[in-house]
């Protein structure tokens, strides 16, 4: 196993992860302080999600046709201009355009898969993916805890601007560390692999679990800042120490059971 740019390739992602991340526990008290309820909180956090359910397939796909490492450092891209008007947003409906934004390039993690996919041997690829699984983990357990220390000392458009320099600086250690050719070998995705991947019988269940798992927790991340808040005064520095509580034990877990399992 090649592990010099699978190492990198997981810096790249835990960073960019990282940055997106870090608002976790602000962004919802943000977002009520301008004047969004339950519904349009849920708005404003499902944007991302449906955005990114769009876009994963297309970059993806173009990531086959025209490499790997193009598509991902035009996630990273995305994902800075994301961030940056972030901080730019004064109202609700920018927040949630910005963070569609976010979404449509959040897809950068299916790329780096693929990219994870192609550099190893199939006998090694199951642990290779842990290890991208744990640098992800990795960064809903840091991102948090700086965002409770960044939110109970800067503001939210300054600990955006924060995030924003960090999507940037490594938008530029990607384009100078990352391999710039694809691995011999490495065949494209046939064009109906994702409807295929629907259509299989034994592909289908693993698809629902996934589906049902992330759907909780995504409806965790969505209320839980609101709730802690509202019932338990825990403010952004709480929420951001429980969430990166909840991210340490999927990094636990990713690094540990999954690739010995």
């Amino acid at each position: 196993m090649r592990r010099t740019p699978h190492a990198l390739l997981c810096l790249t992602v835990f960073t960019d992860l990282l940055g997106f991340t870090v608002m976790l526990p602000v962004l919802p008290l943000h977002a009520a302080r301008l004047g969004a309820e339950g519904a349009l909180v849920g708005v404003l956090m499902a944007a991302y999600s449906l955005a990114q359910c769009v876009a994963a397939p297309v970059l993806g796909r173009l990531s086959d046709r025209y490499g790997r490492r193009r598509l991902l450092l035009l996630a990273l891209a995305g994902s800075t201009a994301a961030l940056a008007l972030t901080a730019i947003s004064t109202g609700l409906w920018p927040l949630i355009a910005a963070r569609a934004l976010a979404g449509f390039c959040g897809g950068s993690i299916g790329v780096a898969y693929a990219m994870t996919s192609d550099s190893v041997p199939p006998e090694e690829r199951t642990r290779a993916m842990g290890r991208l699984g744990a640098a992800i983990a990795a960064a809903f357990v840091l991102g948090p805890a700086l965002g409770a220390a960044g939110g109970a000392g800067l503001g939210f458009h300054e600990l955006a601007w924060a995030a924003t320099v960090l999507a940037g600086l490594n938008l530029l250690w990607a384009a100078v560390a990352l391999p710039g050719r694809q691995p011999a070998g490495a065949a494209p995705r046939p064009a109906g692999a994702p409807l295929a991947a629907l259509s299989a019988t034994s592909t289908r269940p693993v698809l629902l679990c996934g589906f049902l798992a992330t759907c909780a927790f995504a409806a965790m991340e969505g209320t839980y800042a609101l709730l802690a808040d509202d019932r338990h005064a825990m403010g952004s520095w709480g929420i951001g120490w429980a969430l990166a509580a909840a991210g340490l034990v999927m990094a636990l877990v990713q690094a540990g059971p999954v690739g010995a399992l």
